[in-house]
């Protein structure tokens, strides 16, 4: 952990993407999560997206675990959607409170297909710019809520 150069990282993220304005981000790990993801929201990037694909923290203790569920609940918390990569992780994510349940995605088969998800309504709630609908809908991101 070295604050500066945290600091320094998110003042180039934010540049960058207040430059190249994406229409989409996508962050994972810990650290990059968590810079990348406030640099987003900070940016104002119409769809964030943060892949947790583990949790550190559950090999750390003390103030070190502390510091690393924070991350990871404020990567979340600058993100539409939380993928995860297995159920078991996100049920861990749940039972952490990393995330509300309606923010954590599981990539893959084992997300459930409703219709609600690709109604017109809902797809409509999410920022993005014309063109990206099936980019939306392949990472179950119309179910987002406004």
């Amino acid at each position: 952990m070295a604050p500066a150069a945290d600091l320094l990282s998110l003042l180039r993220l934010c540049w960058l993407l207040w430059r190249l304005k994406p229409e989409m981000t996508e962050f994972s790990t810990p650290k990059a999560g968590l810079l990348g993801s406030v640099a987003a929201m900070l940016c104002g990037v119409p769809s964030r997206v943060y892949l947790l694909r583990g949790l550190r923290l559950e090999t750390s203790t003390g103030i070190k675990r502390c510091i690393l569920l924070a991350a990871e609940r404020v990567a979340s918390a600058c993100s539409h959607v939380v993928l995860c990569n297995s159920e078991s992780l996100r049920n861990q994510a749940l039972a952490l409170r990393v995330a509300s349940e309606d923010k954590l995605r599981l990539l893959g088969s084992g997300q459930p297909a409703t219709a609600s998800m690709w109604s017109a309504s809902r797809r409509d709630r999410v920022p993005c710019a014309p063109g990206s609908a099936f980019l939306r809908m392949r990472l179950w991101l119309a179910s987002w809520a406004a």
